[in-house]
């Protein structure tokens, strides 16, 4: 009998590996589709649909959105702020693929995508922070990052520990490795981008700069309603704000 239990269980387990392979399989020939689609239409992150914007705040929460594009009938194409590339069927249903995940190569320029950490596992000294500091928020999730680990709050902030648990910063709506975005100090910004930013937020606090690849500068702020991003192109013109 014992024989046949465990002939049963190996079976079982070449059913649910042959499943698994089928399934990324298929994930990978949408994600070839979609990254190659001939008619792929640019979508502004606002009108994404519910369930994937829903999924970009839960799973890159210490990042924005770039760009993003619809292949008709067959899915979404995400361009996140550090480059990584984020695939979606028509569903919403977000695809694990095997391919190349970063605009350049597969890794990224900062050769870490990070590790989700469920709120509830964090480690107790940064949860016993956050109850003592933001008694009036939910930790929602952790992702343990380069140096730090981010953690998202409900209402929305954004917060930064380093390795041991000691707080750092709240974040103002992205972390970039210094391969991927040079930095800026906050002082030596231009004043037409300064000028820019607090005419659009007039209580906004600036935190953080840096210049990309074509001379984007990429400026953090944090605002009364939480962190924006603005990104600005060649002769400071402004390019686009995600929240």
């Amino acid at each position: 009998m014992k024989k046949y239990w465990i002939t049963g269980l190996s079976a079982l387990a070449l059913l649910l590996s042959a499943c698994t392979k089928e399934s990324a399989d298929a994930d990978d020939a949408l994600v070839s589709d979609i990254a190659n689609h001939s008619a792929k239409q640019t979508v502004e992150p606002s009108d994404l649909p519910v369930a994937i914007q829903a999924n970009l705040e839960m799973y890159n929460f210490d990042n924005y959105v770039e760009e993003a594009y619809h292949a008709p009938g067959s899915g979404y194409e995400i361009i996140m702020g550090d480059e990584e590339l984020i695939y979606y069927a028509q569903d919403g249903r977000r695809l694990e693929h095997r391919g190349r995940r970063f605009l350049l190569d597969e890794h990224g320029p900062c050769r870490d995508r990070g590790k989700i950490i469920p709120g509830d596992k964090l480690p107790p000294v940064i949860l016993d922070y956050i109850a003592e500091n933001y008694p009036n928020h939910q930790v929602r999730i952790g992702k343990a990052r380069l140096d730090h680990i981010a953690v998202l709050l409900t209402p929305r902030k954004v917060l930064i520990f380093d390795k041991d648990g000691n707080f750092v910063e709240e974040a103002p709506g992205f972390l970039f490795c210094p391969l991927l975005c040079k930095p800026v100090p906050v002082a030596e910004l231009p004043q037409e981008i300064v000028d820019y930013i607090l005419a659009d937020e007039p209580d906004a606090d600036i935190k953080r700069a840096c210049i990309r690849r074509m001379d984007f500068t990429t400026v953090g702020v944090l605002t009364p309603d939480g962190p924006k991003v603005y990104v600005f192109g060649k002769d400071n013109q402004f390019l686009f704000s995600r929240p």
